[in-house]
């Protein structure tokens, strides 16, 4: 089974500008360059000198997959892939949050499965008897001005008053975790054949 955590690529164009001592004409170079995060949890972006915009490309985490009586095994739904441009300037501080993949549910486990980093709901869990676990949700993936950890130095001062999740500047939901199956469906299930 393929795992799939959340994953950013950011990518930012810098104009630089050159004054030549034989003319008053102004030279523009463009250059290109990009950063990619891919392992769950916080990661810090400063936007370059020159730099004000950042294109994102983010992927929010795949859901859980189920464990059921038969197969084939459910898998979890894929993260959303969200594309967009953001207003920047030189040494700004981007916190970008990648999610985790939701927990696979499995039927010798008691209790829902968990759910992935950065928000991934917890998987549904049946009583008795015997029902099969759904698997926890991705987790979503997301850009933002304020870090998830208050305690982070060097935030911005308006980071102190405002919570972190109203802060997201671009957010890319995380899949769905697959659903598990009841020791009565696969009762059922084996009757009608």
């Amino acid at each position: 089974m393929r795992r799939s955590n959340g994953r950013v690529r950011l990518g930012a164009t810098a104009l630089a500008c050159a004054v030549t001592a034989l003319a008053p004409a102004t030279a523009r170079a463009s250059e290109t360059a990009s950063q990619s995060f891919v392992g769950a949890g916080e990661h810090v972006f400063v936007v370059p000198s020159g730099v004000t915009s950042v294109d994102v490309d983010l992927v929010g985490a795949r859901g859980g997959a189920a464990q059921v009586f038969h197969l084939p095994h459910p898998q979890g739904g894929s993260g959303a892939d969200v594309e967009a441009g953001l207003a920047v300037v030189p040494g700004q501080i981007l916190y970008v949050e990648i999610g985790g993949e939701g927990a696979e549910a499995t039927n010798a486990e008691v209790g829902p499965a968990e759910g992935g980093s950065n928000g991934g709901g917890a998987g549904a869990y049946g009583e008795f008897p015997a029902h099969a676990r759904g698997a926890g949700g991705g987790g979503a993936t997301d850009v933002r001005a304020c870090s998830a950890n208050p305690l982070t130095p060097g935030q911005p001062g308006a980071c102190a008053a405002t919570p972190t999740l109203a802060s997201r500047l671009v957010v890319a939901g995380g899949g769905g975790g697959a659903g598990g199956e009841s020791a009565e469906e696969l009762s059922r299930m084996r009757r009608r054949v």
